[in-house]
C-alpha cells in the first residue's frame, strides 16, 4: 500500500519487524536511538544467563562519560570521529559536535578514544560490530548475477548508507537512479570514496526478484544475502519504503529517513551525509583548524612518558606579499609559546620593515603542537626555513 510516497508493507515479516520502529528525538542534535531488542529464549535457564550477560554488558556501556560543551554537558559514549567531528551516542540522543565547542578534560577522553582505534586495518581484517556481521554475507553484481563480495585490500568503510528497497515499490524506482548518481559522484572524491559504501537490504518477495532488481538498475554497490538475518542493519528499518540508514561502524545511527515517527523521504539522510562528509574532507578550511586543540592534547597524551619536541601543525605564506624580496627563503627563529602560538621571531637574515610586518602577521596566523616537558606543554624556539 502507498501512502504518501511510501510503500507500507504488509508481509508477516514487516509486521514482526514494526515494533522495531524507529522514534526519533526532538533534540536539536540527537537523532535515533536503537530500539529496544526482545530476547526469546526456549528455555528459562538460559533466558536468565542471557538477561544477566546483557544487564552486565548494558551495565559496563552504561558507563558514560560526561562532555563538557560549551554551557551544556552531555553523557554517552563515544562512537567515532569524523574530522572535526565528534559523534557522541547517550541512551536516547545522540550529538555530532564541533571538536572545538569541547573543554579540554573532554578533548583528553577523545584523544585517549582514538588512541585505541586499531590503525591501518583492513576491512577483510576488522573486529568493529558491523564488519563481523557482515562478513559472508555481501555479494555484488557481476556479469549479471550475485557473486560473493572479497574486500581485499580494502579499508573499511567509515559510513555504511543502508537502502531498504524492493522492485515492487513504485517510489523505490524513483530513489534509485538518484542514489546510483550520488553514490558515483561520491566515488570519485578523493580522500572520500573509500569512507562510503552503500549496502542495498531488499524487501523483495524473493532472491529471484531481487536480483532480476539488482540487474535492471544495475545497482553499482553491495548486496546483503537476500533472507540473510543481520541485527545490526535490520533494527534500522522503518516502517515503509524507500527509506535509508547511515549508520557507522560501530552500527550507532547517524543519519535516518524518519525522525520523531515521520517520513522524511530517502533523500533527506542523504543530504545530510553529504554535509557532513564536506565538513570532514582533509582540504576544508576548517579541516585542521578545528582539530587544532584535539592535536595538542594528542601531543600531551604522547608526551605523558618523554619529552616532545614543539611541532609545526599549520601554516601559510603569500608570496605575492613578498613580491620584490631579492632572497627567496630564510631561516626563522620561532619562539612557540605553551598554546601552539607564536610568541616572538627573528629573520635570518633580517628584512626591510616592510617584509618583517608582513612576516609578523602571517607567522601570527601559524600553529604548532607546542613541545612537552615532565607532562606539561612548555615554550621552545624552534628554527624554520621560510619560502616566499
Amino acid at each position: 500500500m502507498q501512502l504518501d510516497g511510501v510503500m507500507r508493507e504488509t508481509s508477516a515479516e514487516t509486521k514482526r519487524r514494526r515494533d522495531r520502529l524507529i522514534t526519533t528525538l526532538a533534540a536539536p542534535s540527537s537523532l535515533y536511538p536503537p530500539p529496544v531488542k526482545r530476547f526469546r529464549c526456549l528455555r528459562l535457564s538460559f533466558c536468565i544467563a542471557t538477561l544477566l550477560s546483557s544487564l552486565i554488558a548494558n551495565t559496563q556501556s552504561a558507563r558514560a562519560e560526561q562532555w563538557n560543551l560549551k554551557g551544556k554537558t552531555v553523557e554517552g559514549k563515544l562512537s567515532g570521529v569524523y574530522g572535526p567531528i565528534a559523534h557522541i551516542v547517550g541512551k536516547k540522543s545522540l550529538h555530532l559536535v564541533t571538536l572545538d565547542s569541547l573543554d579540554d578534560a573532554s578533548l583528553d577522553q577523545v584523544a585517549r578514544y582514538l588512541a585505541a582505534q586499531p590503525k591501518g586495518k583492513l576491512w577483510a581484517e576488522s573486529a568493529s560490530p558491523v564488519a563481523k556481521e557482515l562478513k559472508s554475507k555481501l555479494e555484488t553484481l557481476k556479469d549479471g548475477k550475485l557473486v560473493s563480495f572479497a574486500p581485499g585490500n580494502r579499508a573499511e568503510p567509515e559510513f555504511y548508507v543502508i537502502y531498504f528497497s524492493a522492485h515492487w515499490c513504485g517510489p523505490c524506482r524513483k530513489v534509485t537512479p538518484k542514489l546510483i548518481k550520488t553514490y558515483k559522484s561520491l566515488k570519485e572524491v578523493p580522500g572520500i570514496a573509500d569512507k562510503i559504501e552503500v549496502l542495498f537490504r531488499s524487501s523483495d518477495n524473493s532472491r529471484q526478484e531481487q536480483i532480476g532488481y539488482v540487474n535492471e538498475v544495475g545497482m553499482p554497490w553491495l548486496i546483503l544475502k537476500y533472507s540473510s538475518g543481520i541485527d545490526i542493519i535490520d533494527k534500522w528499518k522503518g516502517n515503509g519504503i524507500p527509506c535509508i540508514a547511515v549508520i557507522n561502524r560501530n552500527g550507532d545511527i547517524l543519519f535516518h529517513s524518519y525522525r520523531d515517527g515521520k517520513y522524511q523521504g530517502a533523500e533527506k539522510p542523504l543530504a545530510d551525509l553529504r554535509a557532513l562528509l564536506k565538513q570532514i574532507e582533509p582540504t576544508s578550511p576548517n579541516y585542521l583548524l578545528v582539530r587544532h586543540r584535539l592535536a595538542m592534547r594528542e601531543q600531551l597524551l604522547a608526551g605523558a612518558t618523554q619529552p616532545l619536541p614543539a611541532k609545526l601543525y599549520l601554516s601559510s605564506i603569500d608570496g605575492n606579499r613578498y613580491h620584490g624580496l631579492d632572497v627567496p627563503t630564510i631561516q626563522v627563529r620561532i619562539q612557540v609559546n605553551e598554546k601552539g602560538l607564536v610568541d616572538s621571531f627573528v629573520a635570518e637574515p633580517a628584512l626591510p620593515a616592510i617584509y618583517e610586518q608582513q612576516l609578523r602577521a602571517d607567522l601570527s596566523k601559524w600553529l604548532f603542537l607546542p613541545a612537552v616537558e615532565n607532562g606539561k606543554f612548555c615554550s621552545q624556539e624552534l628554527t624554520l626555513p621560510v619560502k616566499f
